[in-house]
């Protein structure tokens, strides 16, 4: 590669890689560019966008762009979508507003910061962001969408339907403006032109957007197009049989709704805060034997049409006498193996239109058959950006991730009640297994608690898979698991049996999600060793939005937890023997543990600092927040619509491709 034609040939080979979905080839490809020209503003921005799942990697190139040429306004721009992702909107302001500099006039970039302006409740300055763009872009129809819904907000009806006539002038095929120019008819109660409006939106051409309905305005919607009719016919059999998107459109998922695992409490946030939101309408293909426990009786009627739905759908499903594939997206849990349960209890099989994976993954052997596992999946969701990486590294794709959430409303910083007081409570969490490393927990806390006899280890160990525990004997050090008659583990006889005395051990038995948050208010610290986590790791995360200190090992899923100051990180890291099947497991060192023990004890105050640090940084994990992404990923999957310009994803060859002299 010599000469500025040589750069060019090698750059337009790597677009071309990186426009066919080959991204290891068009990575490559820039790398070596960057190796000959490291002020090649182009390739970074370009390798930038290849790697935007790998947060601070996509920040150094989008920033190494910028150093080559600072008035690159696509990379400003591209540089503020990041950094909103990664829930930093001043930083993302700031860039936006460079980008606003390099182009006077660059309409998406007003358009985003009017967005941030309105998200924070500047709504003066959100309006005059959104009249700029259109300024700048006067068919831009998603910035008068966006004013329109402004104007709307505050009941200034007339301009409201000046801007949402516009948006459909712009761009008749605007759902979202037709929408919005309903629900500003039926608030005004002007309904015959509602029901007009209503039935031109649903008349939009084959293969535009389908109209999105709020929940709260459905019922509105309904009385308008169907006068008389109510929710109880909205979901019936010849629904089903008509395979009809739905108002909302209906997606499923195949895994349970519960607060006994992981993925329950997955499900059940996602069906609340799906229902709640009301932009797609969300049913469950497994069964739910159940009722689903959440913050509090409030929420239950709001779960109603989860119920019904998912009832319906699997008295329909049921009868089928072949597999088939239903005409809606279906959300498919994937784990170890890319292992999914698209079985149904008739042993059909089934899958979606399309089917989008969703995946927590430790084993990490990745062979022909888990890919082929996947092969027909639209998308793969993953939920931690190690995840990510993984399945791409094994040509598996295409891979987004979506991080777990917390629920604020339970786990959040509050008084102690001080039924602990006068001990140093450790917390550890978690089903007990050698992947969540609580062997490792009991050597540290047993070094720990003979220096400081009011040391306390409080235990929720439990699950509903006692004899998973059996594998902690892989480590020698400990003593066996042991068992109660019932088949349950004895916590309190093992930890005895690994030299903890009684007085210094409690067990919480099993616990309930709902009842977890007062325990965890009287810990003053929580301390996670895990070999291992495909996901965040709930019961850390939950920890965290607490207030309570936390030790994390450096490893895997947990690396996405990690932000400076928010938690105390075990970076002595050693890989385990199976290199092929654990690959970035780590063993924790005992005494790196011991010390962030001691730290926590001695330095009380600092401690705590650390743990209101880690309840700020988890204020921006919502359950809400995520699942609002989560549905975002499938509307744009299934060709719905958005809601916040993006940046251009290639930077196509140049006509003259900058390049250091000499």
């Amino acid at each position: 590669m010599t000469g500025e034609s040589g750069l060019q040939e090698a750059f337009a080979w790597a677009v071309a890689c990186h426009r066919q979905g080959r991204a290891a080839e068009a990575e490559a490809g820039y790398r070596r560019i960057l190796a000959v020209a490291p002020l090649h503003a182009h390739a970074w921005y370009n390798l930038a966008d290849l790697l935007r799942n790998r947060g601070e990697e996509a920040e150094a190139a989008y920033r190494r762009a910028l150093a080559a040429r600072p008035d690159f306004a696509e990379a400003w721009f591209a540089l503020g979508n990041l950094l909103e992702e990664t829930r930093r909107p001043e930083e993302a302001e700031a860039a936006y507003r460079q980008a606003i500099r390099a182009r006077p006039g660059y309409a998406e970039a007003l358009y985003n910061l009017g967005v941030l302006a309105r998200e924070r409740g500047a709504l003066p300055l959100a309006e005059d962001l959104f009249r700029e763009a259109i300024l700048a872009r006067p068919e831009f129809a998603e910035a008068w969408n966006n004013l329109g819904d402004l104007l709307l907000r505050q009941k200034r009806y007339a301009a409201a339907g000046e801007a949402f006539l516009d948006a459909v002038r712009a761009d008749p095929g605007h759902a979202g403006a037709h929408y919005n120019r309903v629900i500003l008819l039926i608030e005004q109660q002007r309904l015959v032109e509602a029901g007009e409006a209503v039935r031109e939106a649903l008349r939009l051409p084959p293969g535009g957007h389908p109209l999105p309905v709020r929940q709260r305005d459905g019922m509105a919607l309904r009385a308008v197009l169907h006068p008389g009719r109510g929710e109880e016919g909205a979901w019936d059999e010849p629904f089903f049989e008509r395979g009809e998107r739905g108002d909302p459109p209906l997606v499923l998922f195949d895994w349970q709704a519960n607060n006994r695992s992981g993925w329950g409490v997955y499900g059940t946030n996602l069906a609340l805060h799906a229902t709640v939101a009301g932009r797609i309408a969300i049913a469950g293909t497994a069964s739910h034997p159940e009722p689903l426990v959440t913050t509090g009786a409030l929420w239950q009627p709001l779960l109603g049409d989860f119920h019904a739905r998912a009832n319906r759908l699997r008295e329909w499903i049921c009868r089928k006498r072949a597999s088939f594939r239903l005409p809606w997206p279906i959300l498919h849990g994937l784990g170890n193996g890319l292992h999914s349960e698209r079985g149904l209890p008739n042993g059909l099989m089934l899958n979606g239109s399309p089917g989008i994976g969703v995946v927590f993954l430790e084993e990490t052997r990745l062979r022909r058959q888990e890919r082929e596992r996947v092969a027909d999946l639209a998308l793969i969701v993953a939920g931690s950006t190690w995840n990510q990486r993984l399945l791409e590294d094994a040509g598996i794709g295409p891979v987004t991730t979506v991080l777990q959430g917390v629920d604020p409303v339970l786990f959040h910083p509050a008084p102690r009640l001080g039924w602990l007081r006068g001990r140093f409570t450790v917390f550890s969490g978690g089903k007990l297994e050698f992947r969540k490393g609580q062997d490792l927990v009991v050597l540290a806390f047993r070094a720990f608690a003979q220096r400081h006899p009011e040391a306390l280890l409080v235990t929720a160990w439990h699950s509903t898979w006692p004899e998973i525990a059996r594998n902690l004997e892989a480590n020698p050090r400990v003593a066996p698991v042991v068992f109660a008659a019932d088949g349950a583990v004895d916590c309190v006889a093992w930890a005895r049996a690994n030299g903890i005395r009684a007085g210094a051990f409690l067990d919480l038995g099993p616990l309930r999600h709902e009842e977890t948050p007062a325990v965890l208010r009287e810990m003053d610290v929580a301390i996670f060793p895990n070999r291992c986590e495909g996901g965040t790791n709930l019961v850390a995360m939950e920890c965290m939005a607490c207030g309570v200190p936390v030790i994390l090992s450096r490893n895997t899923g947990h690396l996405d937890l990690i932000r400076e100051g928010s938690c105390l990180p075990l970076t002595r890291q050693t890989p385990l023997a199976d290199g092929e099947n654990q690959r970035d497991w780590g063993e924790s060192d005992i005494e790196e543990m011991v010390e962030a023990l001691e730290f926590c004890w001695r330095e009380r105050e600092g401690a705590a600092a650390m743990g209101e640090r880690g309840a700020a940084f988890m204020r921006e994990w919502s359950w809400e927040r995520r699942i609002g992404e989560l549905t975002g990923v499938i509307e744009a999957t299934c060709g719905w619509p958005g809601g916040r310009c993006p940046p251009i994803s290639v930077i196509p060859p140049p006509p003259s491709v900058p390049h250091p002299p000499g």
